[in-house]
């Protein structure tokens, strides 16, 4: 059986993407340790810190175990390939938009 699904290869793609851009800054502090240009944007915007968790790292944490956990449904074939694919993309651009939204909402002056 050939299984080379485009959609579970975009779904793959697009979530290692998603998941790779927040582990720039803990690299970064780690081989240079504080960095400068974070200091600046701290002291310009005080709640970075705050929306960097509250934004980032925690949105990005539930999109990885929710793909996650449907990658164990699909081992088990309780989903298709097409079905997580398809809800993978849709759960990663929800949890963008509505990340970007609600920090608009709740801290507009971050960025």
């Amino acid at each position: 059986k050939n299984n080379n699904n485009p959609i579970i290869g975009y779904a793959v793609a697009f979530g290692a993407f998603a998941v790779l851009l927040p582990f720039a800054y803990p690299v970064q502090l780690s081989l240079y340790g504080q960095i400068p240009w974070w200091t600046c944007i701290q002291q310009r915007y005080p709640f970075q810190s705050i929306a960097v968790v509250a934004y980032i790292y925690i949105p990005t944490s539930l999109t990885f175990s929710s793909i996650l956990f449907g990658a164990t449904l699909l081992h088990r074939k309780v989903i298709s390939e097409n079905e997580l694919g398809i809800a993978s993309i849709i759960v990663i651009s929800s949890c963008f938009v509505s990340c970007v939204l609600m920090q608009e909402i709740h801290l507009p002056n971050v960025s």
